[in-house]
């Protein structure tokens, strides 16, 4: 199932999640799952718990989407990297 979000009509087919925050399921075909605007909430609260894309199948594939010129693109992969690592660290826990 894909989801084509054209308007702001468009989001009262979605959920809210505990935040009030729009949950949109992109695309679902069997046990996979891809999810925009997603909380992941841990036994631990970390800030840095939204990443922008998540793909959930076996396992969770967190993507959180930069476009930095090319010379901070090193940098910028470094600050993704650093964010959310206490982030991973919970995810595994769990």
């Amino acid at each position: 199932m894909n989801h084509a979000i054209n308007n702001r009509d468009d989001y009262d087919d979605y959920d809210n999640d505990d935040d009030n925050n729009i949950i949109i399921i992109v695309y679902e075909q069997g046990d996979i799952t891809v999810l925009w605007n997603q909380a992941v909430h841990t036994e631990r609260e970390v800030t840095a718990n939204r990443p922008d894309i998540i793909i959930k199948k076996k396992t969770l594939t967190l993507i959180d989407l930069a476009i930095p010129a090319n010379r901070n693109a090193v940098q910028k992969e470094a600050e993704k990297k650093l964010k959310y690592k206490s982030f991973c660290v919970e995810i595994q826990r769990m």
